[in-house]
């Protein structure tokens, strides 16, 4: 009796191990998409430690601030993205059926301590990251637009202050083969202020 219910369940934790390693399910993504760098430049050197130091505010030409040569720039940063098997067991070619994730879209939400708001940005894009670390993706994506430097609570502090936010990045697609949802999420900072222009 004793070997029989041992058997049994040898044959369920089996089956139950089979199904979360996604053998039997071609529906289920294979894909683990992961944000592994953020940087001011695609140059693997040029990296800074999650904090954006963002301009609120440029004196332009002159070097005079409230004048009509005064303007605002939209900030960018570079994601580098890799996809990794979800489960380790699984041998997938990076160029084959499953070896791939197509990103469609992305969204940049801040987090503002106290009631102030800062419009998010949701917007499209199109990047195909395959299997591997050899096969990392970089990406360009707008952090903060100009727009929302010209407006409370950005827009205030052209005159002084600053403002120290999180801004939480999520990307979203499928994966190629089943079209499975796939998300990426990652945070930095973003501090905020009417920084010395350069000469």
């Amino acid at each position: 009796m004793k070997h029989g219910a041992l058997v049994v369940t040898f044959f369920l934790f089996l089956v139950l191990a089979l199904s979360v390693t996604g053998c039997d399910d071609q529906k289920a993504p294979r894909s683990r998409l992961l944000v592994v760098r953020i940087a001011e430049s695609d140059v693997e050197e040029d990296t800074y430690s999650y904090v954006y130091l963002s301009d609120v505010a440029n004196a332009g030409a002159d070097g005079i601030p409230g004048t009509e040569d005064d303007s605002v720039v939209e900030d960018e940063t570079y994601l580098t993205l890799e996809n990794q098997p979800r489960n380790s067991v699984l041998a997938i070619d990076p160029l084959g059926p499953y070896g791939a994730v197509v990103l469609t879209r992305y969204r940049v939400d801040y987090l503002v301590p106290g009631s102030d708001v800062i419009d998010p940005i949701d917007a499209a894009m199109n990047l195909v990251v395959h299997m591997g670390a050899n096969n990392r993706a970089i990406t360009r994506i707008v952090l903060v637009t100009a727009i929302s430097k010209t407006v409370p609570p950005l827009s205030t502090l052209a005159t002084g202050g600053e403002l120290l936010v999180n801004a939480k990045i999520t990307l979203t697609g499928y994966e190629e083969t089943s079209k499975e949802d796939v998300e990426a999420v990652a945070y930095m900072q973003v501090h905020f202020a009417n920084w010395t222009d350069p000469d």
